[in-house]
């Protein structure tokens, strides 16, 4: 049984829609779509890495709207440590999250 999704998330200058693709290649656990504002998702995944593949490929989005000078490997290797890191701070900091995100709704208000 697949978790479920994110809705569409806005990031940089588009939405980008997250599904799952069994069209996904056997060597990777995601893939990003820019042409069409989408992240396609293996199915079949643990929870966690399901996670982590979602910010790997938005990581590479926030890439993909910039013109940081990386080849290809540093930025696959910047997104895979970024995206691990991520995953562990969310997920041992809940507190924390909660923090971030009263300070963003009050600042816009």
């Amino acid at each position: 049984m697949s978790i479920s999704l994110p809705d569409p998330i806005d990031l940089g200058y588009r939405t980008w829609s997250v599904e799952y693709d069994k069209g996904v290649q056997d060597d990777e656990y995601g893939e990003l779509v820019p042409l069409r504002g989408m992240i396609l998702i293996m199915p079949g995944m643990d929870a966690t890495t399901v996670v982590v593949t979602v910010l790997h490929e938005l990581l590479h989005a926030m890439f993909h709207n910039s013109s940081t000078p990386l080849t290809t490997k540093q930025e696959e290797t910047a997104v895979t440590q970024l995206a691990h890191g991520l995953t562990e701070l969310i997920s041992r900091n809940p507190e924390f999250m909660e923090w971030v995100d009263t300070q963003l709704r009050e600042d816009t208000e």
